[in-house]
């Protein structure tokens, strides 16, 4: 599973919140596999993030192309 898969996904859905928890289950893969990559996207500035209720969601970041 890499980071363009978890990309694509929230890409797709560019106006809905995921949890890691949420997107493993859509992927079929390990949580922390898209946990990691989450955090490189949220290092990247790739993916908005925000906490509920102690944990992160994360969606598509649209204004993230425009900076390229």
């Amino acid at each position: 599973m890499s980071q363009s898969t978890v990309n694509e996904l929230l890409k797709k859905n560019k106006n809905k919140w995921f949890s890691a928890k949420r997107i493993s289950e859509i992927l079929d893969t390990g949580v922390g596999s898209v946990a990691r990559n989450l955090r490189k996207m949220r290092q990247s500035n790739m993916v908005e993030y925000k906490t509920i209720h102690l944990k992160y969601v994360y969606k598509y970041k649209t204004t993230w192309l425009a900076h390229k």
